[in-house]
Formats: structure tokens, C-alpha cells, sequence
């Protein structure tokens, strides 16, 4: 009987603490929120298009009303010209980057971003078993300033399913057969794009590597290089081209209605699987920020599940996190234990996209 009062008791105790961590933290989100009004205002430098502007700023305002986004898209190296200008002139012009692994990287090694896990307040975020890896997938090799927040399988290639079946195609090796010689296009590999990190991944996998790229892109095998992603899925959907390397879900999506022989290759049925990329999906929280509290209260709502959801939704591209719906994910691109995948978004490993840049350069006379 004293046994189960001293368990009893304990048990107690253990919830009571938890419910004071649970109340602290939520208190400390209150804090940063009222801190974060009186700012009025945060300034995200994140990617292109008003789908990326809806997707970062229209839930984050609803979700905290009096702290308005103001939202600059582009691409990163747009972003990183600005930043470093402003900053080298003292002029502090941002508060939070949101773009691809490259850009945000070069923001951490020119010393402009501060450490992400320090200002997270928010319960549940540093929850190991809320993420994919089980761990806050930060992409730096400090593992303390860029962090990733999508992470999902990379489409492998466009197809047509006219000419083309799945069980035609078992492996990335499998293209280089001489009946394929002419019939593949390839979103341009040289300038930084959805190909480039496939070459990389190509050059890390063991069983593909260097060969496997100078083969694909031999001048005698004649692949189409072009730098319109659109033009490569409409000439894969009208037999032109067989297969198209470098394409994207959201074209195939559009063109696939009016030409349904377009599909995404599944990644399953690759031996060697795809790589996982976070796309735009990694997030820097600059230095000298204009609005520090509004910049805190941004990040641990972008990172919270609320906002991973409302991201995902607007988005349509994966959140690490687990505990996010995916229903608005395409297939395509949804996380499954079937596929094999190069986690390929790591600084040491995004380093080799410049090697792969060169030999593709050197490959088809760039």
C-alpha cells in the first residue's frame, strides 16, 4: 500500500513537471508574441512566386494578428547579393532567409546568421520523434544555423507511358541502353537547378559515380539540354523525348491533364532510389535583425506543427516533421520506407554539386 502512495505520488510529481514546462513555454510564446506586436512587422527574404509569398506570410498573420510579414521573393542568389551589401554597409535589412541549401549556406560561412536552437521556445519543436530523422535536421556542419524543414524524395525523371512502361526501367543504369540513344532530355545539369543535385547524387552513389555520368551525357548518346522545364515535359508528354531528367511534379501536374501520357517515374522502382532534397524548405535567422522578437516568434512558428501544416498545405511539398498531414503531397514526392534515398541537402555533400557542375560543363562543351 505505501509502495503504490509513493508511485502514485511520483507519477504526480513527473505530470506536474511537465505541466510547469508546458505552462513556461507557453508563456514564453506570449511574451515573444506581445514583444513581437509592438515591432509590428517581420521581413522574410524567401523564395520566388506568390504561392511561396501565400505560404510563409498569410497563416503566420492570421495566426498572430499586428505582426505582418513583409515578404521579398527571389531566388537566393538575389537574396545573398542584398544581404551582404546591406550588412557590409550596416544596413540591416531582414530578419529570417528562407531558400535552397546553397545560398543559406554561404549566409552561415559569411558569418550573417545566428544560432536557430537557442530562441526556440515553443513546445514540442525540439521533440526528436516530431522529425523524420528523429533529430532538428539542420543541414551546416556546426548543426546550429541552417536548419531544414522539408525534406522529401526528389522526382526521378518524366516518362512516357505510351512508349514506355515502369517495368522497362529498374535501375539509373538502365538509360544508357542504345534504344533510349536520342530519346532523353535533361533540364540543363551546368547552372543550379533540379538536375545539378542529381548528378551529385549520381557521383556519391557507389554503384553509379563518375562513369555513369560521363556515359549518360556523352555527346554519342545525343541528350536534349534544355533550360525550360516546360519545354522538357512537352516534348516527353508528345513522344518527342522518352524521359526527362530534371523535370518538376508541378509542371507534369498542368501539362499531365491535357496530355495524360506524361508521368513522374517512380522512385521505388530505381535500385539505386532518388535523392532527398529540402528544396527551398531550410530557414537562416540573420544576424542584426530589425525586428529580433518578430524573427523569434517567426522561426518557432514556421517549425511548430501548426505552421509545418499550414506550409505543407499552401506548399504542397513534405514537412520533416511526422506529425504533419500530407495529404496535399503529391505522391510523387511523399516520404516512403520503399524508396531509397541520398540525403543529398548537407553542407559536405552540397559541396560536391560544384564538381558535378564542372564535368557536366566539360561534357557538353559549356
Amino acid at each position: 500500500m505505501y509502495g503504490r502512495l509513493i508511485g502514485t505520488a511520483v507519477l504526480l510529481g513527473i505530470a506536474a513537471l511537465f505541466a510547469g514546462i508546458a505552462s513556461a513555454q507557453e508563456a514564453a510564446v506570449a511574451a515573444l508574441s506581445e514583444a513581437a506586436r509592438k515591432e509590428g512587422s517581420v521581413v522574410v527574404y524567401g523564395p520566388p512566386g506568390e504561392s511561396s509569398r501565400r505560404a510563409f506570410s498569410e497563416a503566420f498573420e492570421k495566426a498572430y494578428p499586428g505582426v505582418k510579414v513583409s515578404y521579398e521573393g527571389a531566388f537566393g542568389p538575389a537574396h545573398l547579393t542584398k544581404i551582404m551589401a546591406g550588412h557590409s554597409a550596416q544596413r540591416y535589412i531582414a530578419d529570417i532567409f528562407i531558400n535552397g541549401p546553397e545560398p543559406a549556406l554561404a549566409l552561415k560561412r559569411a558569418n550573417l546568421l545566428q544560432e536557430i536552437e537557442s530562441v526556440i521556445v515553443q513546445s514540442g519543436i525540439k521533440d526528436a520523434d516530431k522529425w523524420w530523422l528523429s533529430k532538428l535536421d539542420f543541414i551546416d556542419r556546426e548543426r546550429k544555423y541552417v536548419l531544414a524543414f522539408w525534406a522529401y524524395p526528389a522526382e526521378p525523371f518524366y516518362y512516357n507511358s505510351d512508349v514506355l512502361k515502369e517495368a522497362d526501367i529498374r535501375s539509373w543504369k538502365d538509360l544508357l541502353d542504345p534504344r533510349y540513344r536520342g530519346k532523353i532530355g535533361i533540364y540543363d545539369p551546368t547552372i543550379a537547378g533540379s538536375t545539378l543535385p542529381k548528378l551529385n547524387h549520381f557521383l556519391h552513389d557507389k554503384s553509379l559515380g563518375e562513369g555513369y555520368v560521363r556515359a549518360l551525357l556523352a555527346a554519342d548518346n545525343k541528350v536534349f539540354v534544355t533550360r525550360d522545364d516546360r519545354q522538357l515535359a512537352e516534348a516527353v508528354a508528345r513522344g518527342t523525348y522518352w524521359i526527362g531528367i530534371g523535370g518538376t511534379w508541378q509542371t507534369a501536374a498542368a501539362i499531365s491533364k491535357a496530355m495524360p501520357a506524361l508521368k513522374i517515374f517512380p522512385a521505388e522502382r530505381l535500385a539505386e532510389g532518388t535523392m532527398f532534397t529540402s528544396g527551398f524548405g531550410n530557414i537562416g535567422l540573420l544576424i542584426n535583425p530589425p525586428h529580433p522578437n518578430a524573427a523569434k516568434l517567426y522561426v518557432n512558428w514556421l517549425l511548430s506543427r501548426d505552421g509545418q501544416a499550414a506550409i505543407t498545405t499552401a506548399s504542397g511539398q513534405q514537412s520533416g516533421r511526422n506529425d504533419v498531414p500530407v495529404d496535399s503531397v503529391p505522391v510523387p514526392i511523399r516520404r516512403d520506407a520503399k524508396v531509397k534515398g541520398f540525403v543529398e541537402y548537407y553542407e559536405d555533400l552540397v559541396a560536391g554539386r560544384a564538381k558535378a557542375s564542372e564535368l557536366a560543363k566539360q561534357l557538353l562543351g559549356r
